[in-house]
């Protein structure tokens, strides 16, 4: 929980506001969070009410910002990983509303959207976002999560859960499959230093 922000200049809808709470199950929304041995996640009012659309997101956007992280912390690939749950298929205007997930480089203060889409997972799906696809890896990252209704009559349910910084690759120059010693994700370089070494009869 600590360092999430929730809500941004622009908000506007009248229902969905985010929680970080153990959500209710309704047919556009999960009844548990994704964390096996956990109760909680963020998800848009957690209620389940006595109609369907009680307290999904309407009128407009509700957003989620996840605190910093810090993708200059060891060597590897940075890379960010998330559960989500987002439905957008009913009510009387299905899969009309979009769902965003952006990244920032410089704690917020400029954005990249990494995923848009109007498709629903109704389930909980994984996402991973390699962070220099898409901004320069700093001390700085955080990510953003749009649930938005900008059509009337649609359902918006959304959540998010398991948010984690992985770092993919070798660490060091000491890795195995880091022949050449560059550092990094094995590469060409790497099988051909390998196939020089195997050549000249290189013990190591």
């Amino acid at each position: 929980a600590s360092g999430w922000v929730i809500g941004a200049p622009g908000d506007n809808a009248i229902r969905g506001i985010w929680e970080r709470a153990n959500p209710e199950p309704t047919g556009a929304q999960p009844g548990d969070d994704h964390t096996p041995t956990g109760t909680l996640c963020y998800v848009t009012g957690p209620l389940a009410g006595t109609a369907l659309g009680d307290h999904d997101v309407d009128g407009g956007a509700r957003t989620l910002t996840s605190r910093s992280f810090d993708a200059l912390a060891q060597a590897g690939d940075p890379v960010l990983e998330y559960w989500y749950w987002y439905s957008n298929d009913q009510g009387s205007s299905p899969g009309t509303d979009a769902w965003q997930v952006s990244i920032s480089n410089d704690a917020g203060a400029t954005w990249v959207i990494v995923e848009q889409t109007t498709s629903s997972t109704n389930a909980w799906a994984r996402r991973e976002v390699r962070i220099a696809d898409h901004v320069t890896p700093t001390s700085q990252i955080r990510l953003r999560f749009v649930a938005r209704d900008d059509e009337p009559g649609g359902i918006i349910e959304a959540a998010v859960d398991d948010v984690a910084l992985l770092f993919r690759g070798c660490p060091d120059a000491g890795c195995a499959a880091d022949w050449d010693g560059s550092g990094g994700q094995p590469d060409s370089g790497d099988f051909l230093a390998y196939l020089n070494d195997w050549a000249a009869q290189e013990p190591d």
